[in-house]
């Protein structure tokens, strides 16, 4: 197996990665791992160790410039193997099919990628732009109309939330997608805009496409639907899983307090103007605070079919509509996904074929097949998230997980292991015909691990 990364200047220099033999005399297959705008490349690599051990390929690890265009990455890949698979997240899936249509390649996986475009980069604009009502509504009803006698406790209940957490927060969310994209003109984050340019002029061209069709001998695309963004999903992507949650919580605690405080000001002042006018304002705000769901649900999915409070983010990423293609539901938050990519990429190469070591090939046989979608590397004592996923079989299915006992299809378990330790752990799924079926995941467990996004 081979790596190589090699930097001048701004882009990669050209990367050729060749063919190296396995243990069993084979030839490994060379599958390249694409991160996205902002990733680090590193990022992939106990995801590609993880999956050289069950598959005879030989992972490396291109470097990718945020601050370029799709053609200049494409060129400072070099020419590849006409057998290299590239993967991709993100934009790096992008870059993957891109790279399909100028060479011939074994095959292109993308991994949570805007294939159609990316709706956040046409509508953060909005966003902000919501966020900074917010802001102009709390100044209006707090400090300008409600300094006046009797509405003390109004001001006394809500400004501390707002000052220590909200205020903040709101404005991180939306100075983390400029700095993402590093606005304005930030090149590679206007090519994915999803309207004309780049994804709809060349990237679904069709003569480009039809030249991809042509050069790659597998397509296959994975797609992530995030559930739970109630739960902070646009503040645990900018502030991080901890401090999102306490803030994805707190302000939907904060909007059902100032509905109850509008309706107890409407039960106890019926009749009463100034009154009346307080709660409006509290209404109002409310509504504001709670609409964030629904904003944000609009924000990276670009369309109009989202609705308050339902837990359920239709996804910012698209399937190619050929090829394998593999819905993952409730899963982790976009910036996430990298870290629970094993099991799928694991289904994904049994479909297109991808050897096993020792030149077994994909699954089958009477066994279901069974993956661990979830991360190999962990902090000391984290609280993470593992997901059962099965190709075959007849639902409904029975699930146990050890360590502990767990029987549902989603794995929720707080390790104990030290610094520098690790734990196996299994899961034995049974289908509604009785069929069996298992997998295992080695987990390592090291203080300068990701986060668990749970």
């Amino acid at each position: 197996m081979m790596r190589s990364l090699i930097r001048s200047g701004e882009v990669a220099v050209a990367l050729v990665v060749l063919c190296a033999s396995g243990a069993s005399g084979q030839t490994s297959t060379p599958v390249g791992f694409l991160p996205g705008l902002n990733e680090s490349v590193y990022w992939w690599t106990p995801i590609g160790d993880s999956l050289s051990a069950e598959f005879n390929i030989a992972p490396f690890y291109p470097y990718y410039d945020p601050d370029a265009v799709f053609n200049t990455n494409r060129s400072a890949l070099g020419t590849l193997s006409s057998t290299t698979i590239l993967v991709g997240h993100s934009a790096g899936g992008v870059l993957a099919r891109y790279k399909g249509q100028a060479q011939a390649l074994g095959g292109v996986v993308t991994y949570g990628s805007p294939n159609y475009g990316a709706p956040l980069e046409l509508n953060y604009p909005a966003l902000c732009s919501y966020i900074g009502e917010i802001f102009v509504h709390l100044n209006n009803y707090l400090y300008d109309r409600w300094l006046v006698p009797n509405t003390d406790w109004i001001i006394d209940g809500l400004q501390p939330f707002w000052d220590e957490i909200f205020g903040d927060a709101l404005s991180d969310v939306c100075a983390g997608i400029a700095e993402m994209r590093n606005v304005p003109g930030h090149p590679a984050g206007a090519e994915l805009m999803p309207y004309g340019g780049f994804i709809q002029d060349t990237l679904n061209a069709a003569a480009n496409v039809a030249s991809e069709e042509a050069n790659v001998a597998h397509e296959a695309s994975v797609v992530i639907t995030t559930s739970d963004y109630l739960d902070s999903g646009a503040f645990r992507i900018w502030l991080g899983n901890e401090n999102g949650l306490v803030v994805g919580h707190g302000l939907h605690y904060v909007a059902e307090g100032l509905f109850y405080d509008y309706v107890q000001i409407l039960n106890d002042h019926p009749n009463e103007p100034f009154w009346q006018q307080i709660a409006g304002d509290l209404y109002q705000l409310s509504s504001d605070l709670a609409e964030f769901d629904t904003m944000w649900c609009e924000t990276v999915s670009g369309h109009g079919l989202c609705y308050p409070n339902d837990e359920a983010v239709p996804t910012w990423t698209q399937s190619l509509g050929r090829g394998y293609q593999l819905n993952i539901p409730s899963g982790p938050v976009h910036t996430a996904e990298i870290a629970y990519s094993a099991g799928p990429l694991e289904q994904v190469f049994d479909q297109i074929a991808v050897p096993h070591v020792g030149g077994g090939g994909g699954g089958g046989g009477d066994s279901l097949s069974v993956s661990i979608n979830g991360p190999t590397d962990v902090k000391p004592g984290a609280r993470c998230e593992w997901y059962a996923t099965i190709a075959d079989g007849i639902a409904p299915y029975t699930y146990h997980w050890t360590p502990g006992s767990y029987t549902g299809s989603d794995y929720d378990y707080s390790n104990q292991v030290s610094d520098g330790g690790s734990f196996t752990m299994t899961v034995t799924v049974t289908d509604a015909d009785g069929r069996p079926g298992a997998a295992s995941e080695l987990v390592h467990v090291h203080s300068t691990a990701m986060e668990c996004p749970f």
